[in-house]
């Protein structure tokens, strides 16, 4: 079995349908053509050293009156304000409420409950 030399067409054409344009390139992401070869991009940097928990659903940029760039982070379970590459959690607390069985009762003194 011998190889088959395979000529591709550099660059990305979107003039015609991906079925007319064999031999190119149709659809591509994160690449570069180097003497009509394609390579792939370095990929993504983070920004920032600091992390946040959750997988990010939305981003919500804005500068203030003072020039400050501020961009809100909604996460799936936590909300975040980003300040100078720092995020800052905001979620809202929650409020929980502790129901007390009948029949306890408690001291004035913090941890002692008798039943």
């Amino acid at each position: 079995m011998s190889f088959l030399k395979l000529n591709f067409r550099p660059g990305i054409n979107r003039d015609q349908t991906s079925y007319s344009g064999e031999g190119g390139w149709y659809e591509c992401d994160k690449i570069r053509f180097f003497s009509g070869y394609p390579q792939k991009l370095g990929g993504w940097q983070k920004n920032t050293p600091y992390f946040f928990f959750g997988v990010s659903r939305q981003l919500f940029n804005w500068i203030t009156s003072y020039n400050d760039n501020l961009l809100a982070v909604g996460t799936n379970n936590h909300v975040y304000i980003e300040v100078g590459g720092q995020f800052y959690n905001i979620t809202p607390l929650r409020r929980s409420v502790v129901t007390v069985p009948s029949g306890v009762s408690s001291t004035g003194s913090v941890g002692t409950v008798t039943p």
